[in-house]
């Protein structure tokens, strides 16, 4: 009887692209979410995370800073939206909700996260939006 050979399939890490207009939010941010076992991606403004989301249209979860130079997280939002409608989109801001994002917090893959926040904070709503987004796709 011969053995069947089965060459274990490999594990694909999700993608995030992390989008913040200052640099110690995206190296920390790099560095503690690569360690939960992720590939992570990092822009300085809205623009850079849309063209991101462009070249890794695998990407599970986009996180947007709300106020970036050059293309704010709602503007990127609209942007990626049109073309890709799949990554859930964690929007972060430290200021109060406006009115005119009321129409993007409809949208089922978007969930909102509150600046300042705990590193164990990010990790945990980071985790909490790829089980979504992972719920979504199956």
């Amino acid at each position: 009887m011969a053995f069947e050979h089965k060459t274990p399939v490999p594990s694909v890490k999700p993608c995030i692209i992390l989008a913040d207009d200052e640099p110690a939010i995206r190296r920390i941010g790099q560095r503690v979410l690569s360690r939960e076992g992720v590939e992570v991606l990092t822009a300085a403004n809205g623009k850079e995370a849309s063209e991101l989301v462009d070249q890794h249209p695998h990407a599970a979860l986009v996180i947007l800073d709300l106020v970036m130079p050059v293309m704010s997280g709602e503007q990127a939002y609209a942007h990626i939206r049109k073309r890709h409608p799949d990554p859930w989109i964690l929007l972060v801001t430290g200021h109060a909700v406006t009115r005119g994002l009321q129409h993007i917090l409809r949208d089922p893959r978007v969930s909102l996260f509150q600046k300042p926040y705990a590193i164990a904070d990010l990790i945990e709503v980071v985790n909490q939006a790829l089980a979504d987004h992972r719920s979504l796709a199956t």
